[in-house]
């Protein structure tokens, strides 16, 4: 971990235990962070602007870490090479859910209010109830995906007052032979698929 120095130079502040196989073992939200260890450990970190850093919690997930998904949220969801997606509370790091998912999942997984989507490397994207961990749909995808994917939203119709609260529509993800393609968030149904004609690396929403 790496601060910044009076004279805008790069200091080292702390050496953390990560591995280097996980691309995506490492995901971070303002002053925290969320590490895998070669030993099949998740630790989450809070990184003062000064100072030690600090350790809130470590939790042994029972087996290397592929990727780790945390943007903030209640849930860190933490895939294994072992084919496992399991979520830990961000509280305390207590196990909240784990399901097969039948495969590895190098790309993090993504959540909404609702629901977790995340990609496999056997061409399967799952859509799993963020609450229970119950797998509510999973989708064929036409070839191998390694980025995490990227929701469409929309705006709940309906909502006099306040801030409409914003639904996921379709999950958009690209795959290694060179298709762009959505699914309904509801079902899981191709919506539609277009050719890019080159490999993407990722896939963002603006």
């Amino acid at each position: 971990v790496f601060g910044r120095g009076s004279d805008g130079r790069l200091v080292k502040r702390a050496r953390l235990p990560a591995d280097s196989a996980a691309a995506n073992g490492l995901a971070v939200h303002d002053s925290e962070l969320a590490l895998a260890d070669r030993l099949g450990t998740v630790s989450l970190w809070t990184v003062p602007a000064t100072g030690e850093l600090e350790l809130r919690w470590r939790r042994d997930v029972g087996g290397r870490v592929t990727s780790i998904g945390w943007a903030g949220g209640p849930l860190v969801l933490v895939a294994t090479w072992e084919g496992r997606l399991t979520a830990l509370a961000v509280e305390d790091g207590a196990p909240k859910w784990s399901v097969d998912i039948g495969g590895r999942a190098e790309a993090p997984a993504v959540v909404d209010d609702r629901s977790v989507y995340i990609a496999t490397k056997t061409r399967t994207l799952f859509r799993v109830d963020a609450r229970t961990g119950a797998v509510r749909w999973r989708a064929e995808l036409p070839g191998l995906v390694l980025h995490r994917p990227a929701l469409v939203k929309e705006t709940a119709s309906g909502v006099v007052e306040g801030a409409a609260p914003e639904q996921t529509r379709q999950v958009v993800v690209g795959s290694w032979d060179g298709q762009l393609v959505a699914y309904e968030a509801l079902n899981g149904r191709l919506s539609w698929s277009t050719s890019l004609g080159e490999r993407p690396t990722s896939c963002l929403l603006y």
